[in-house]
């Protein structure tokens, strides 16, 4: 059996190195290198093109979103499956949305994460229950009194989350690439969708939540 060729990007070592032990217990599958940041996460797709890229969501640099529209755009054969120790319902649905092909959570057993890689290489997708639930309910028609950042779309929920870090509108039209009028077109759309008036609550309410 040719194993299932793996890249680990999470900026924690323990992480990286616990995942390291338990797929060396497996020998359907083999990491071929680890990453610390999302730009070194890019760069190791590029250079080996593993089946599987499993990434923590919190790394420095490129916004999980940029990386999977950046690995979509250049038609790379790498599936994403995204773990993270926050809420699912805060990023599994703009992640699914953005192109992972999967969403789990560190709080899941390490047999359960490797499983789901088995089956994200597999060309499954892979979600939680909860997040199972919501996309059925998205599919019905939307959920029942969704929170307020839900409602936004994926590029929405990207231009929230820079907002609620206390980036400017010029900062994020530069990082995004994209025109400043169309980051105030985003926030305009944010701020009815939410019912957040101003950039101060913006960030009180992605602070509250701890999603950046």
């Amino acid at each position: 059996m040719t194993p299932i060729r793996v890249a680990v990007a999470d900026h924690h070592p323990v992480v990286r190195k616990g995942l390291e032990v338990v797929m060396g217990d497996r020998p359907d599958l083999a990491i071929v290198g680890t990453a610390v940041d999302r730009q070194s996460a890019i760069d190791l797709c590029r250079k080996e093109s593993p089946e599987v890229l499993l990434t923590g969501i919190s790394l420095p640099g490129p916004s999980i979103f940029e990386m999977l529209q950046v690995l979509r755009r250049e038609k790379s054969p790498t599936q994403v499956l995204v773990f993270s120790g926050r809420s699912e319902e805060d990023y599994a649905l703009s992640c699914m949305d953005a192109g992972a092909a999967g969403f789990v959570s560190k709080e899941q057993s390490p047999e359960e994460i490797l499983d789901a890689v088995t089956k994200v290489a597999a060309g499954q997708r892979v979600v939680s229950a909860a997040v199972s639930a919501q996309l059925a309910a998205r599919v019905l028609g939307g959920s029942e009194d969704p929170v307020a950042h839900q409602r936004l779309s994926t590029r929405e929920f990207e231009v929230f989350l820079l907002l609620g870090s206390g980036n400017s509108v010029g900062v994020i039209a530069r990082r995004l690439g994209i025109s400043p009028k169309t980051v105030s077109t985003h926030r305009a759309n944010i701020c009815e969708k939410t019912g957040l008036a101003t950039n101060a609550e913006i960030i009180r309410y992605v602070v509250a939540r701890e999603l950046a």
